[in-house]
């Protein structure tokens, strides 16, 4: 599932955020904001 992510990720750089030597690629930014939405709304 994640295997060769490094090959991934310089192959396609577009809308991802670099901050140092860290990349986040755009699935991941949506995969996170997913989590977050399942966590928080039923703890409202």
């Amino acid at each position: 599932m994640y295997y060769d992510q490094n090959t991934a990720a310089k192959s396609k750089t577009v809308g991802g955020i670099t901050m140092g030597p860290f990349y986040i690629s755009p699935e991941q930014i949506a995969i996170g904001i997913i989590v977050e939405l399942i966590c928080f709304l039923p703890s409202t």
